[in-house]
């Protein structure tokens, strides 16, 4: 008898469980922001800022952040070989771009470079970066890109607020020609970037109560919940 008892008192919690209210969930979902700032090609050398927006903590819970810098080299490369014999001369159109944090350690080092080989012959006797023993290398480009992600929370601080974070960034001419002995080369070397930014946060969504059943139908768990109570209650009356 305290068998049939015990499952007529579990039927009586299923139908119970199946009658409560449903209440709303949390759950968190994956979710990124991406943010863009540049600094325009001009001539290097230079010091510069790039502002980043910063990551609004009241979003959610951030996991990463992830920089990317492409930097940007550009411009032309003067060639004049003034050797008794032919010469083979490499240019290199060349610039280092480095992102830095707000204290000034770096972040991220760009080396964007465009590369020319000529063949000339001996010195034509004119100075005039053209010739036989001469060329100008004008409209040369190339970009360099690099990334990381930062997963220390000990170093998002900079990049949390509901402002501008600005990271400092510089451009220093890197250019070189070489050749045999007697090489004049002149560059003109001009340099860019860009920086995107890419936050990763837990953003928490509430789930929006589910519907009432309404009180004309029965729940399908009702109704298992009742099929068991007239059973327990059946052979209840039977062994009684």
């Amino acid at each position: 008898m305290h068998q049939q008892l015990s499952k007529l008192k579990y039927a009586a919690i299923l139908l119970t469980a199946v009658l409560a209210p449903t209440s709303a969930v949390q759950a968190a979902t994956l979710t990124t922001k991406t943010y863009d700032s540049s600094v325009a090609v001009q001539r290097t050398d230079y010091d510069d800022f790039l502002d980043l927006q910063q990551f609004d903590s009241t979003l959610g819970d951030l996991q990463s952040i992830e920089l990317a810098l492409l930097g940007e080299v550009n411009g032309k490369i003067e060639l004049e070989s003034r050797d008794a014999s032919p010469a083979t001369v490499t240019g290199n159109l060349k610039a280092e771009i480095t992102l830095k944090n707000p204290d000034n350690s770096t972040l991220l080092v760009a080396l964007p470079t465009a590369s020319e080989t000529k063949t000339f012959t001996k010195y034509d006797g004119v100075l005039d970066f053209g010739g036989t023993s001469g060329a100008t290398l004008a409209g040369l480009k190339s970009v360099d890109s690099k990334s990381k992600t930062l997963t220390d929370t000990s170093t998002f601080a900079p990049f949390i607020g509901t402002g501008k974070v600005k990271l400092p960034v510089s451009a220093i001419g890197k250019s070189e020609a070489t050749g045999k002995g007697n090489l004049v080369a002149g560059f003109e070397t001009l340099a860019g970037a860009n920086v995107r930014v890419v936050y990763t946060y837990l953003k928490k969504v509430e789930e929006p109560p589910k519907k009432k059943v309404p009180e004309s139908q029965v729940p399908a768990g009702v109704l298992a919940a009742m099929g068991l109570g007239m059973v327990v209650t059946r052979k209840f009356r039977q062994q009684a």
